[in-house]
């Protein structure tokens, strides 16, 4: 008791702030709801009264000890003069005496303490009060607590300023409220934005089923009549041009082609066009397609995808489809089919467009290729197969046109072209020493060796008995004849097998022609590689001679 009565003589503000409190406790069991704020004023007012009279001081004492909010004294440094005694049980203490020389460092965070003290400082240096402020509490243990708190500054008799005093209220409770309320509201909002959506979108749903269902019965009626035509063709030819006409009112395509495979099935060749211009080459083997190498329509939506087809050479901005015509069991070509800029679908994205034009598109490539099979069927013969049956490799009839098809492109490109004549060394001893088999093995053997030798974009063929020919695209006479010579070293150490017996060491000879250095023309090639082939033998075998 003797302790609080010094602290009320050193400081006519602590009895401000306790007579404050009385008048706001007074008025709180009157049922009167009373702020940090009022409580201040009323302390100020109460202490003239009470401030001569012990039994008074008594009240005050014990108005300071019982009173439910939290109240407390500290000084310039910020730490703790006297705190009552809901303070204490607030800070989790045995007694107020404990927090004596404590700070809030103490207790809370040091971003809130820090905090605190800066408001504390501003108050001593201002002498202004800090009222009704809502701070959010960060407890040491990571515990969050909001409260209300007025904090004004604690003078001495002769009104110097030595400190700080407040009084501070939990709101907790009715912060936690606030945040379920404001919570409550952002889902209620979110809740009336998705319904409002939903209906939006479900009424845009609508407009777009009803526009799909009179597109589509446009799209049936166009692929009905297009069937009708090609029922009535007498010739794959007249086919062709059918099926060029009418594609460009059955998709909405700036520019397509119809690409049909060859009869030895090594090339693709357009057959139709419309649109002013085509980014797709006019012939190219089918392995440049994807939709033909898949079976399945292969879309590319961005012309410089590592994705695209490589047949497709020039500009397509929008993207483009191939779709890939099958019938029982054969591939018989591809549609190429541009897509339009989505400016052409008015306010629509590209993904609209293409599904506009995909649709359509499988639909008349699933009709196209059952009218393509029955003509081919009735009036054309299969050619011969593009593979030789005994090592695999491409055979000769196959080499002929792919060399005629590159010689054109390298022309076309401006690059090199290499072609190898290859003859297996003494074939003929293999025969005789270990049989015709035994032959058979070892040709396949070495089929295998070039074919694995070789890149993705060369060509290896047997061109004959045991005679090979390797198509070295975009290469030139050094390059090839280099890796001529590596091939050569390499089949040195192949071993073969057969019937449990090594069949010896297997050399070649190699007699290589170069575009444009030998010549322009298929023939001149195959004519100077043979050449060198025989001079790499006349002059001792297991060489490489060029042209």
């Amino acid at each position: 008791m003797s302790n609080f009565h010094l602290a009320i003589d050193l400081s006519q503000a602590y009895g401000d702030f306790f007579v404050a409190a009385t008048k706001a406790s007074f008025l709180t069991s009157l049922g009167i709801a009373v702020t940090p704020l009022a409580a201040v004023v009323g302390v100020l007012l109460v202490v003239r009264i009470l401030s001569r009279h012990r039994i008074e001081q008594q009240l005050l004492y014990a108005f300071f000890e019982h009173i439910p909010d939290n109240v407390y004294f500290k000084d310039r440094s910020g730490r703790f003069i006297r705190i009552n005694r809901a303070m204490a049980d607030y800070f989790g203490l045995a007694e107020p005496s404990d927090a004596i020389k404590k700070s809030d460092s103490d207790i809370f965070t040091s971003e809130h303490s820090q905090q605190a003290l800066a408001d504390e400082q501003e108050i001593i240096r201002t002498g202004q009060a800090l009222i009704g402020k809502e701070e959010k509490e960060t407890w040491a243990d990571g515990r969050e607590t909001w409260v209300l708190t007025t904090k004004v500054p604690l003078r001495n008799q002769r009104g110097q300023i030595i400190g700080t005093m407040g009084i501070s209220h939990d709101i907790t409770n009715r912060k936690q409220v606030e945040q379920e309320l404001e919570e409550y509201k952002a889902n209620l909002e979110t809740l009336v934005a998705e319904r409002t959506a939903e209906l939006v979108q479900a009424n845009e749903e609508r407009s777009a089923a009803l526009q799909e269902s009179e597109q589509r019965s446009q799209e049936t009626d166009r692929i009905t009549e297009l069937v009708d035509l090609l029922q009535a063709c007498q010739t794959i030819e007249e086919a062709f041009e059918v099926v060029g006409a009418a594609l460009p009112n059955i998709l909405s395509s700036p520019s397509g082609a119809l690409c049909i495979t060859s009869p030895s099935r090594d090339l693709v060749e357009v057959v139709s066009t419309w649109g002013d211009t085509l980014a797709t080459e006019k012939v190219f083997s089918p392995y440049h397609c994807w939709s033909l190498r898949r079976g399945k329509l292969h879309l590319v939506k961005d012309p410089h995808s590592p994705l695209g087809c490589a047949h497709v050479t020039g500009p397509a901005a929008s993207g483009y489809l191939c779709i890939p015509l099958a019938a029982q069991g054969e591939t018989l070509g591809t549609i190429y089919v541009e897509l339009p800029a989505p400016a052409e679908f008015s306010s629509q994205s590209i993904a609209p467009s293409m599904e506009t034009i995909s649709r359509p598109a499988s639909a008349a490539a699933e009709r196209i290729s059952m009218a393509l099979a029955n003509l081919r069927l009735r009036d054309v013969l299969r050619d011969q197969s593009i593979r030789d049956s005994l090592t695999g490799l491409f055979n000769r009839r196959y080499m002929e046109a792919t060399l005629e098809r590159e010689l054109r492109r390298a022309a076309r490109d401006n690059q090199s072209l290499a072609f190898l004549m290859i003859d297996i060394d003494h074939f003929k001893m293999f025969n005789d020493a270990f049989g015709h088999h035994a032959g058979d093995v070892l040709l396949r053997a070495v089929g295998e060796f070039l074919g694995q030798g070789i890149r993705g974009q060369d060509v290896a063929c047997r061109f004959g008995g045991e005679e090979f020919v390797l198509i070295l695209t975009d290469t030139s006479l050094e390059i090839a004849y280099l890796r001529a010579e590596v091939l050569r070293e390499e089949l040195a150490r192949l071993a073969v097998q057969h019937n449990g017996q090594t069949l010896g060491k297997i050399t070649m000879s190699v007699g290589i022609a170069a575009f444009p250095e030998h010549g322009t023309s298929s023939e001149e090639l195959i004519r100077k590689s043979d050449t060198a082939l025989y001079k790499a033998k006349e002059d001792g075998r297991d060489r490489t001679e060029t042209a």
